[in-house]
């Protein structure tokens, strides 16, 4: 969120998309216990004489290829995450979807990843929302499954509040991908 991160904002580069400030990380591991990365900061832009384009470029690159996308159905992740198959789970296969990156680790990145976006457009063969579920995931509702605008606006702000620690949360906004466009916008 460039709002809530205003500060941090100050010292570091930033590409702006939509309210989303995106930032950029140096990968140093990847292992069974997670990642290792810091954040690029001003200072080392400067001293590398590089600016924030060229570096967003560098990570258009490089992010595909270190940490692919994963979309997957909700309750395949909820499984996943249970460790065995999710009895009580009552989501449809095509009702939600959680895209994220194979480490799950700043994975919401992967809205930006070359033509992901429209892949999965063309996957569902309709227009969608997507929700920030934190800096990890982002959620894919198909338009014809999901609730109004405002009860999706309603979800985002409650599972903020409750359920992502203030420092994962990426925006409380509602985002739609149109395909007449090609392009993910605010629905607000």
């Amino acid at each position: 969120s460039a709002e809530k991160n205003e500060i941090f904002l100050q010292t570091v580069p930033a590409i702006y998309y939509l309210d989303l400030a995106i930032v950029f990380y140096i990968l140093f591991e990847i292992n069974d216990s997670g990642t290792a990365t810091i954040p690029i900061t001003n200072e080392l832009m400067s001293l590398w004489g590089a600016n924030a384009r060229e570096l967003y470029d560098i990570a258009k690159k490089n992010s595909p290829l270190l940490l692919p996308a994963t979309l997957k159905p909700m309750n395949v992740v909820i499984e996943e995450l249970l460790g065995n198959k999710c009895e009580s789970c009552i989501l449809d296969d095509d009702t939600m979807f959680v895209l994220t990156n194979q480490l799950h680790n700043f994975g919401a990145a992967c809205i930006l990843y070359g033509d992901i976006l429209e892949q999965i457009n063309g996957q569902l063969d309709e227009n969608y929302y997507i929700l920030p579920s934190s800096i990890h995931e982002v959620i894919i509702i198909p338009e014809s499954q999901s609730p109004s605008k405002e009860q999706l606006l309603e979800m985002v702000a409650e599972i903020n509040e409750t359920q992502v620690d203030s420092e994962e949360v990426l925006s409380n906004q509602v985002y739609y991908y149109d395909s007449n466009i090609r392009a993910m916008i605010n629905t607000y």
